[in-house]
């Protein structure tokens, strides 16, 4: 039934099952067909299938190889913090310096008075 397209459910209708039996039957047809990898994958991500696939149409909407998924996270475990600590030591030097300038334009203003 498999083989034909069916899904789980149907199988589970047709043949009286509940739903542990038909998924079982399912992921051994997985085996049978030498598609036992998606069982493990299935496993791996614990069934949260909604965020794998969302990952995955977003790396096939930009058009990205495994190789630049695998450096794209590389680069966000390990230079993101320190990214992001930069970020934060400019954004204190420019607001230190918009004081400065502030001060300096008030300093000015009132030689001029």
């Amino acid at each position: 039934m498999f083989s034909e397209d069916k899904t789980s459910v149907q199988v589970a209708i047709t043949l009286n099952l509940g739903q542990s039996e038909a998924t079982k039957l399912y992921r051994e047809y997985w085996r049978l067909k030498g598609l036992h990898k998606l069982n493990f994958i299935y496993k791996e991500i614990d069934g949260k299938l909604s965020s794998f696939l969302k990952l995955y149409r977003l790396i096939n909407e930009r058009g990205m190889s495994i190789e630049q998924v695998v450096n794209a996270v590389d680069t966000a475990i390990h230079k993101l913090p320190y990214m992001e600590n930069l970020y934060e030591q400019v954004t204190d030097q420019v607001e230190k310096m918009q004081r400065t300038r502030q001060g300096l334009a008030n300093d000015i203003a009132g030689v001029g008075t």
